[in-house]
């Protein structure tokens, strides 16, 4: 739910509130006073709304400059009492993410700016400045046939926020709470094989993937793959040298030059691919990180944590361009 819709629910809570004390307070018998009453509930509800523009910018400075940080843990409510959420193409759990992203967040995930927690994907909403999906192609869907946890994810993005996600995004999901499963999002064969561009994050996001290469219905080439990798000095500038020396990398299922519109953060030598980009959506953005993270120390998520640690950093006006 979008904030300015939040906050037109509670106008009109405080609304009704106004009406019903008025109602029980006073016995109104004339035309007189029932004019009265509807003139008072005018005046309340034009003051309420002037005052919510001025409440959605508070809130939006808030998300910038008290950056808070989610995870998600897999769950739909609890995980004690669900299935695990399955990763895929991905050497990296929540923990693991937590724990690399745990120095920025000093006093118990906590600073005077900034805290990281991880979430159930009913948690997602505006409060948030940055979530990070850790389950690779997947992540759990509260509704598989009515995509409700993704359209949340789109319209918390559309809204200001910024999205992590790795590989071939929203390519699966799973309903935790009755799978244990993933399940293609859509599914659309083209000889026998799945198309990317017909995933959620071509379609809503506009992103063209790399992918296996096919000719005559025979593979020619497949990712993970490595790739010589730079950044120009533009990038560099916007957010720092993360790649410190590195020359290549593993690409999975990285942005191509045929999307829609992106911001590359790391380029592929040729210029024709970006292991890791970044693609406005709204007022907020999506971090696609096309890489092959198989662990911990691997040169992947090492590049990774430092471009997460600049983002959060920079209070996200790097992706945001604010």
């Amino acid at each position: 739910m979008k904030m300015e819709d939040l906050l037109k629910n509670l106008r009109d809570s405080i609304l009704v509130t106004v009406i019903t004390i008025i109602f029980t307070s006073f016995g109104f018998k004339t035309w007189f006073e029932y004019l009265i009453l509807f003139c008072v509930v005018v005046v309340v509800l034009q003051v309420l709304k002037l005052f919510t523009p001025f409440v959605v910018l508070l809130m939006n400075i808030k998300r910038k400059y008290l950056v808070k940080v989610a995870i998600l843990n897999g769950s739909i409510f609890q995980t004690e009492k669900e299935h695990r959420c399955v990763r895929t193409w991905i050497g990296i759990t929540p923990e693991m993410w937590r724990r690399a992203l745990i120095p920025l967040f000093p006093y118990f995930g906590k600073s005077w700016t900034r805290s990281l927690h991880l979430i159930p994907v009913t948690e997602i909403n505006d409060s948030w400045s940055i979530i990070i999906n850790p389950f690779g192609d997947n992540f759990p869907e509260k509704d598989q046939k009515l995509h409700e946890t993704f359209y949340k994810i789109c319209s918390f993005v559309s809204n200001g926020g910024i999205f992590i996600v790795t590989g071939g995004a929203f390519f699966l999901h799973q309903n935790p709470i009755v799978s244990e499963k993933a399940e293609l999002f859509m599914t659309h064969l083209i000889d026998g094989k799945q198309n990317l561009e017909t995933s959620s994050l071509f379609q809503e996001f506009g992103v063209r993937m790399t992918g296996d290469v096919y000719e005559n219905n025979q593979l020619v080439s497949s990712e993970p793959v490595r790739v010589g990798v730079e950044q120009t000095q533009e990038d560099i500038e916007r957010f720092g040298n993360v790649l410190q020396g590195i020359t290549s990398l593993e690409r999975f299922r990285s942005t191509s030059a045929g999307s829609s519109n992106y911001l590359p953060l790391i380029r592929q030598i040729d210029g024709l691919n970006f292991p890791i980009a970044i693609i406005p959506y709204g007022k907020g953005a999506l971090v696609h990180i096309g890489l092959h993270i198989t662990s911990e120390t691997s040169d992947e998520f090492k590049v990774v944590t430092r471009v997460l640690t600049s983002i959060i950093q920079n209070n996200m006006q790097s992706v945001l361009g604010q």
